[in-house]
């Protein structure tokens, strides 16, 4: 259910309500990185006066993440998709630290210019046109005018509103915005739902132009926390001292210690973005830390679906009355009745079903596919 804005009286029912459709008719995600921009400098420093630098720099960082790990389309008009992944190449996306060979003047300057271009792309429009719904009565904001217009015309009104009854969320100034007491008040003391309303647009949004990945949600603002893995672990560890033969690190082949081993999500969990039993399994520190986010080589699948089998055999044997959370959702999401879980064909049948699907929608999308532990 999408959030309704929380009403305001003095700023009254329809300046909230233009407030509402400021992320309407969009082609790209600007406005929302805008919105979520404004709202975390309005809760930093609770300044009026905010500068349009900072506020794309804010932007740039909260675009780097879903474009460039999560792979997402970020809409049609989007151009700074490319430099961004241009960026990427540069500097480090844990640390932003520029990348130690580029750590040079030039590479610097290379840096630099290439956040520029980036951010002068995001600030193209959205400042002004984020405003136009409160001045879509005004004559010279039809579809005829020319963009140079249309930011003219706005600026114009947004200046002569601002010491109204009825004033804009904020003027433009030279390289800032002014954001009016009232509204600044207002996104201060309302920013959690405002930013979940926000959210909640632009996943909408953001699913229409990329229908084939899943839990968008998680990827650009609410994300899932991967936990601390106590069931897990302990049904693998389970696993590893109960099984019949030594388990082995799914891409090392070296045998697992069960007070010592990681889990690793088969499909990245930056794609599918989630924690469900049939994508995870027990590997070495030192293979899940090389392996990333990539999809391992289709060499590991028939291994990682003897280990699934293997797991699903020695709870049944040494622990039917555990781990019920686990086992269900294994059966639920492989669509598999109680018996059928436990023999090795059906489940094997119906994991490949589920996964192979969405390894590939996961190339599809750019995810580096074919990665061999070396």
């Amino acid at each position: 259910m999408e959030t309704t804005l929380p009403k305001e009286h003095s700023l009254g029912d329809r300046a909230i309500a233009n407030l509402a459709r400021a992320l309407d008719e969009t082609a790209a995600s600007y406005k929302f990185l805008w919105t979520l921009a404004i709202l975390e400098e309005v809760e930093k420093t609770g300044e009026t006066v905010i500068s349009t630098g900072k506020l794309a720099s804010i932007m740039l960082r909260k675009s780097v993440v879903p474009i460039n790990r999560f792979k997402l389309n970020f809409g049609f008009h989007d151009r700074a998709a490319e430099r961004l992944k241009n960026l990427a190449s540069m500097i480090s996306l844990d640390t932003g630290e520029i990348r130690p060979d580029l750590d040079t003047v030039a590479g610097r300057r290379k840096v630099d210019e290439n956040v520029h271009r980036i951010q002068k792309e995001m600030l193209q429009k959205v400042p002004h046109r984020w405003l136009q719904p409160f001045f879509d009565q005004e004559k010279p904001l039809n579809p005829t005018r020319t963009e140079s217009v249309v930011r003219r015309a706005i600026t114009q009104f947004a200046e002569k509103a601002y010491e109204t009854r009825e004033p804009p969320p904020y003027k433009l100034g030279d390289g800032v915005i002014c954001l009016h007491p009232l509204w600044r008040d207002y996104f201060k003391r309302n920013a959690s739902i405002i930013r979940g309303w926000c959210l909640w647009r632009w996943a909408h949004y953001l699913r229409t132009r990329n229908p084939n990945i899943p839990s968008i949600v998680n990827k650009i603002g609410f994300p899932e926390s991967r936990g601390q893995w106590q069931q897990e672990q302990k049904f693998w560890q389970m696993v590893i001292e109960r099984a019949p033969r030594k388990v082995r690190c799914l891409y090392s082949k070296n045998v697992l210690d069960p007070a010592n081993f990681h889990l690793d999500h088969y499909i990245p969990w930056s794609f599918i973005g989630h924690n469900r039993p049939w994508n995870i399994a027990p590997v070495t520190q030192e293979a899940n830390v090389k392996k990333g986010d990539k999809l391992p080589h289709h060499k590991y699948f028939p291994d990682f679906l003897s280990l699934q089998k293997q797991a699903i055999r020695t709870w049944k044997k040494h622990a039917p009355g555990r781990f019920a959370p686990i086992v269900e959702a294994y059966r639920v999401d492989l669509q598999l009745t109680k018996s059928q879980l436990v023999q090795p064909t059906p489940f094997g049948v119906a994991l490949k079903r589920t996964m192979l699907p969405i390894i590939e929608t996961a190339k599809n999308n750019d995810f580096e596919s074919g990665w061999r532990y070396r």
